[in-house]
């Protein structure tokens, strides 16, 4: 029994793993912001990297302005964009839009069914109501 629930652990972890990677990769990133019109030629603000800079700022610490996010972009990038642009690519209508879809996609994909019965289970042989 308790080999069961590993692999089954660890298909869960490498399917959000797998998610993670699909949704929040450069391409993926890239792919969306392209869709929703939040970047229309390639400049120097990367969506994936920015995406990154995003999840790490806000997921690690309390942050004070615009200007932090910025900072940790720069210094993830390695390049040396200026604020004025950057708050420009921020304001954009299609800023908030592409980070709702990635949200939207991101949930609709690591969303467990709870009420399916695993793989092998006594409850497998009944049907929904």
């Amino acid at each position: 029994m308790q080999h069961l629930e590993n692999d089954t652990t660890t298909n869960e972890l490498r399917k959000i793993r797998n998610a993670l990677k699909h949704i929040f990769g450069g391409c993926g990133a890239e792919t969306r912001a392209r869709q929703v019109g939040f970047i229309e030629r390639k400049r120097d603000l990367d969506p994936a990297s920015l995406l990154l800079s995003l999840l790490s700022v806000l997921g690690s610490k309390e942050i004070d302005s615009l200007a932090d996010i910025q900072r940790t972009y720069n210094a993830i990038t390695g390049k040396s964009i200026h604020y004025k642009p950057f708050h420009n690519q921020l304001r954009k209508e299609a800023f908030s839009e592409w980070l709702r879809s990635l949200a939207e996609t991101g949930i609709s994909r690591l969303m467990m069914s709870v009420l399916v019965p695993q793989v092998k289970s006594k409850l497998e042989r009944f049907e929904d109501i």
